[in-house]
């Protein structure tokens, strides 16, 4: 399902970043996930930060553009695509929404707090 529609604020140390639309999010403490796909070709698991890469204020033509170029990390700088970094984030959307870890469900959340020593907070 896409995600088109939804805030998406995503709170890093104190700043704050407002998506009115978006398609994609990925916090990582590496850079390769889904089969290879290097959606944050930066994250490195030994510097005690989570890389995050959001598909933002896009349209889904665009987005499908650059999918190919993520296998090698080459989607990053594109026009909506935004890269952060940090140490804690808290996910906020106004309604529920689809999470994965690892590749799997795990259920449908309006707020997803992640920390570098592997903590997942999910909230309703």
């Amino acid at each position: 399902s896409t995600h088109l529609g939804h805030s998406f604020p995503t709170r890093r140390s104190s700043d704050l970043v407002h998506f009115h639309h978006f398609m994609f999010a990925a916090m990582m403490q590496q850079p390769y996930e889904g089969g290879g796909f290097k959606f944050c070709p930066k994250a490195d698991a030994t510097d005690g930060m989570l890389d995050i890469c959001v598909a933002g204020n896009v349209s889904k033509f665009r987005v499908l553009l650059l999918i190919p170029l993520a296998i090698f990390g080459g989607h990053v700088g594109h026009r909506g695509i935004h890269s952060y970094r940090a140490k804690t984030v808290r996910i906020v959307t106004s309604r529920p929404l689809c999470i994965h870890t690892d590749g799997e469900i795990v259920g449908h959340y309006k707020e997803l707090t992640a920390t570098t020593d592997g903590k997942l907070l999910y909230y309703q």
